[in-house]
Parts: structure tokens; sequence; C-alpha cells
């Protein structure tokens, strides 16, 4: 659940035509109260504000860390499925995900430090971690009939 509402305050805040009043609100009050009214435990809250960087809330816990690394690679993924000739994440495969990681313009705006957090917070190897996201979303777009 923490995955599928960590970005429930998005279309709420600044826009991110304004970049740093947009990462400042971000995982705020907003996002506190929206989980709040919803009877979603608190510990979990803390996990969700704590993907934002900005909002200085420690990733003390091995799902914080997870959502942290996981949440630019999701994007970056969507980003290599747009290259394939028939623009599938089911065509992706993990060698085209590190092969354009490398390419700084690829995706530039996916910072690149925070999914190699996999390997420094959680012990998992860079390409194993893409293979377990890949596979995994993969897997959920099998199981739920989308598109991409």
């Amino acid at each position: 659940m923490c995955g599928l509402l960590h970005d429930i305050d998005y279309e709420q805040i600044t826009g991110k035509e304004n970049m740093d009043a947009h990462m400042k609100e971000h995982c705020g009050e907003l996002t506190k109260k929206f989980l709040k009214e919803i009877d979603f435990p608190a510990d979990l809250i803390r996990v969700i504000q704590s993907h934002n960087e900005v909002q200085n809330i420690p990733r003390d816990s091995r799902l914080a860390k997870a959502l942290f690394a996981v949440d630019g690679l999701t994007g970056f993924i969507v980003a290599v499925s747009k290259i394939m000739p028939d623009k599938q994440i089911s065509s992706v495969k993990v060698e085209s995900v590190i092969k354009r990681f490398k390419e700084k313009r690829f995706a530039a705006a996916v910072n690149r430090e925070h999914i190699l957090s996999c390997e420094t917070e959680l012990g998992i190897p860079k390409e194993r971690f893409v293979e377990m996201v890949l596979e995994s979303m993969k897997d959920l777009r099998f199981k739920n009939n989308i598109n991409n």
C-alpha cells in the first residue's frame, strides 16, 4: 500500500513548474492528512513521508529504504519501455535498464543515487534490484491487464 499511496498528494500540491515548492510540500502535511483520514497506520505514513528527503524523516526501516530506492526505478523502467518497439514493459530486459542507467541524458530527471541506495541501504546489488522491480512490474501488468 505504501507504494500505491506514496504520491497521494501529487495533484493537490504546487505543480512541478515550481519544483522547489513542489518538493517542499510533497509528502508533507497534506499527505499526512489524507492518510490519517483513511486510518492509514502512523508507521506507514512515516515510511511514505520519508521517501522525500526534503521532509527530513529518517528512513529507519527496510520498507522505507526500499520505497526510496524503488521510487525512481519504476519511472526509469517505464522510460525504458517507451523506447522499446512495442512500448511495453513486458519487452524490457534487465540489461536494457542497466545500459540506459549509464546514460546520464536518458531519463535525466531520475536520481540514480536514490536507486543505487538499494546497494548501500538494502544490501541488494543494482542488477538484482532492477531484476526484482522489473519482474514485479511485469507481473502486476499481467495480473491487472495494464497496457504499460
